[in-house]
């Protein structure tokens, strides 16, 4: 047999053994970034769920006041919408004279928790006019607190949605 100076049929192998799992100061380490991570980040995710529930809120108020305009013309006769101020998800907002009287109360829903609702209505309440949909004009603002969104009735009976806070994605008033 020659010798070529290659050596046959070994495979190299280190010569230290690997360690399994990870040491004390590396998982210290691991959790001090996530730490960080979510100190930075948790600021901004409560931020963000502040600002949904009002917009939830407000949408939840367009949508019905809309309801009332289209059931005014189409049933002819005066649609009346009264609101009950209140803080802290007391608030509630009542359509009549619909049979079943609808009533929609923010202590019902767990979203508007630390929304209050500020009516600048006359009487607190409006009313949609069964020729056209005309309206009784003025606002109800939803606030929290950092933010607030208005939504405003027109004489037209236009319901909009806008801001006087700067909300991102919402119109300014």
């Amino acid at each position: 047999m020659r010798n070529t100076g290659l050596v046959e049929n070994k495979v190299w192998r280190p010569s230290f053994k690997l360690s399994q799992g990870f040491t004390p100061i590396e998982l210290l380490i691991v959790i001090a970034i996530i730490s960080i991570l979510v100190a930075t980040a948790l600021p901004s995710f409560l931020d963000r769920i502040e600002r949904e529930k009002l917009r939830s809120a407000s949408e939840l108020l367009r949508a019905e006041l809309k309801w009332a305009k289209t059931e005014a013309v189409r049933t002819n006769q005066k649609i009346v919408a009264d609101f009950t101020n209140g803080i802290n998800g007391s608030w509630s907002f009542t359509f009549s004279p619909v049979v079943p009287v609808k009533v929609i109360a923010g202590s019902n829903y767990s979203d508007f928790s630390a929304i209050s609702l500020k009516s600048s209505f006359v009487g607190s309440s409006t009313f949609f006019e069964p020729v056209r949909g005309k309206a009784r004009a003025g606002s109800v603002v939803f606030s929290s607190t950092n933010f607030s969104l208005d939504v405003r009735v027109s004489v037209l009976g236009r319901v909009r949605i806008c801001s006087t806070t700067g909300f991102t994605g919402i119109e300014p008033c």
